[in-house]
């Protein structure tokens, strides 16, 4: 029988305790309280931030291998006053960084893994926007994940300045939110490629009216 990790799970020194995370309605009544803009922002570049963020389960064409799709919902407005637009109700060059933990249950044992992943955007008309991420069938079934992240940040920036910043509850505390970071920084490089943006993955075209155009990177076509 599997071991779950307790409610209250250690993330770096055995000092930091992190809770997990709550269910989706108590997570959508934090949403609104989780956004944080940059110094400087709000004047020029505050016009987009995370709306929401949903996590499931999904399969290639009916398939029964289950991907960990992260869905992450963008709002861009208007901005008649931003210099750098084009037309002020595009933004160009916008960048998704998702950063998750991700409970993990190999041989009876419990643990985390790190990942991170960007996504970069050619233009965003005003309005919403849905930016996805997958992780793929084999790491979720390899490491008996579940269908959401234990934590995440979501991280919305644009020619080097960074936007805003979207948390999981589960990293308000800021000790918590920094033993999180630390791991990261130190256990991620081994999981980079891993996570992917939609354009890197067979659901490319799984989404037609309501996926954005990527830049940066080659697209991969869906696999037949």
């Amino acid at each position: 029988m599997i071991s779950r990790l307790p409610l209250m799970q250690v993330f770096a020194d055995q000092s930091l305790p992190l809770p997990l995370p709550p269910s989706r309605s108590i997570l959508a009544a934090l949403l609104l309280a989780v956004l944080t803009v940059g110094v400087g922002a709000a004047k020029s570049f505050g016009s987009a931030y995370v709306r929401e963020t949903n996590f499931s389960l999904v399969d290639v064409n009916g398939g029964d291998d289950k991907w960990l799709e992260c869905e992450i919902v963008v709002e861009v407005r208007r901005d008649d006053g931003d210099a750098e637009r084009k037309r002020p109700e595009y933004m160009d060059d916008l960048s998704v960084e998702l950063v998750m933990g991700m409970e993990t249950f190999r041989d009876r044992r419990s643990g985390f893994e790190f990942f991170r992943s960007d996504a970069q955007l050619v233009s965003l008309r005003e309005g919403k926007h849905y930016i996805r991420f997958y992780l793929p069938y084999e790491i979720v079934k390899r490491d008996a994940m579940g269908r959401e992240p234990h934590s995440f940040i979501v991280r919305l920036s644009r020619g080097g300045l960074e936007l805003g910043e979207f948390i999981s509850p589960s990293l308000a505390r800021t000790n918590v939110k920094e033993s999180f970071l630390s791991r990261v920084g130190k256990e991620s490089a081994a999981n980079e490629g891993i996570l992917l943006p939609q354009n890197e993955t067979p659901f490319l075209v799984m989404y037609p009216d309501s996926t954005p155009s990527f830049r940066g990177r080659g697209l991969v076509q869906e696999k037949n």
